[in-house]
């Protein structure tokens, strides 16, 4: 969760930031008392990439963010699966939460609430992929795929609840709109995380460059593709804009038209992508009077 305006916290708001980082370390200390102790060196290394990762983020429009940690976060599941299957990953997701930003600017809770929820949610990956880690190729790619889904599905329920205190509004709507970005890129960045966990076992330390690299092209395809997203709304604004100035008297009426099909499409359950097309669609349903003659 990240944000560059003023902090507006609730008691309900500050109570569910601070609640992941609770359970986080809650589930931490025993599983260290139970006797699991994850090498410090990988622990160390692979703490810090994603860190790093966290550290070159894509913000979205709505306050939150993306990156390609739950590549590491995976590659930390396969690493730890013998020493410390639960804890490794989940120490190395909460250290992905600690972000600079919010730490200069003293934002405790924000900063409580990262470390909280990547930590759970790397755990959610750990626990789905726990018993597919040695099998062969075929099942770990399997297994690779259910942990994405259980690091997403956690990572939006705690991102949505944030959402729905700090904005108001249903639930559903926050649901509705963090569910789809990125959601197949996440598949494809957690099973390319549990081989690059295969080429550290196999190769040690000399394989991290090879992190860097997915790390560094995941940042740019998704700043790629909210440039494209912002490039097509403009494209939209524009002709909006000419349609208005042509026939000023129906002014405001498109985006009205958009707003209250998007208001439908969400009643009747329509996914986020197809939402857009609606609402694109919807914007440009006066286009044709572009071309048609003033004088008629």
């Amino acid at each position: 969760m990240d944000n560059d305006t003023e902090p507006r916290f609730s008691r309900a708001l500050s109570a569910w930031l601070t609640a992941p980082f609770i359970v986080a370390v809650g589930l931490a200390v025993p599983l260290a008392l139970n006797g699991e102790h994850p090498a410090l060196g990988p622990l160390l290394l692979l703490a810090a990439l994603c860190t790093f990762a966290e550290h070159i983020i894509v913000r979205l429009p709505n306050g939150s963010s993306v990156s390609a940690s739950v590549m590491i976060s995976l590659a930390a599941v396969f690493v730890f699966r013998d020493s410390a299957p639960l804890l490794g990953p989940l120490l190395v997701g909460m250290a992905g939460g600690i972000y600079w930003d919010h730490v200069r600017r003293r934002d405790w809770r924000r900063l409580a609430f990262n470390i909280g929820t990547l930590g759970l949610s790397t755990l959610a990956a750990a626990l789905a992929l726990s018993e597919g880690t040695h099998a062969g190729v075929l099942l770990v790619l399997l297994g690779a795929v259910g942990a994405a889904v259980a690091y997403w599905l956690v990572d939006i329920i705690l991102l949505a609840v944030a959402f729905r205190l700090r904005d108001g509004g249903s639930l559903r709507a926050q649901f509705t709109e963090l569910w789809g970005f990125a959601d197949f890129e996440i598949v494809i960045f957690a099973v390319l995380g549990v081989f690059l966990g295969q080429l550290y076992e196999a190769h040690g330390v000399l394989i991290v460059v090879l992190f860097i690299t997915p790390i560094l092209a995941a940042r740019q395809a998704f700043a790629s593709y909210l440039a494209v997203n912002e490039q097509h709304e403009a494209t939209l604004a524009v002709l909006v804009h000419a349609l208005e100035a042509k026939d000023p008297y129906t002014g405001g009426h498109v985006a009205r038209v958009a707003q209250f099909s998007t208001y439908i499409g969400a009643e009747l359950g329509f996914s986020p992508s197809r939402l857009r097309r609606l609402h694109d669609a919807a914007l440009m349903h006066d286009i044709g009077k572009l071309t048609v003659p003033n004088r008629l």
